[in-house]
């Protein structure tokens, strides 16, 4: 546990988070899954504590790849991410179903 409250669990190299785990934050967000030299790495999924998710790929700690981002009202985007935002080929669904295509 960290002096802020933060919990890992997992692995580690040279004393930064290495490898698989999983980080849960004071105020109920959490990680789980691959880091490197410290940062989400790869493949791994992000829960805010007000229950929105993101699964996908991560680098350099940002959301970067292919992924999903899940909404609290059943909106989603799926697609392609760069430094953390949603950018490139993807779909948007709405609260409503509408569903927009990003190519």
């Amino acid at each position: 546990m960290y002096l802020n409250g933060t919990i890992y669990e997992g692995e580690w190299k040279n004393e930064l988070k290495h490898g698989e785990g999983l980080e849960i934050c004071p105020n109920g967000n959490q990680y789980e899954g691959s880091y490197a030299d410290g940062k989400p790495e790869g493949v791994g999924v992000f829960t805010w504590n007000n229950g929105e998710k993101y699964e996908g790929e991560w680098h350099n700690g940002m959301r970067h790849g292919s992924g999903t981002w899940h909404g609290l009202y059943g909106e989603l985007f799926a697609g392609e991410w760069k430094c953390g935002k949603a950018d490139g080929k993807g779909v948007h669904v709405g609260r409503n179903g509408t569903q927009y295509y990003f190519s």
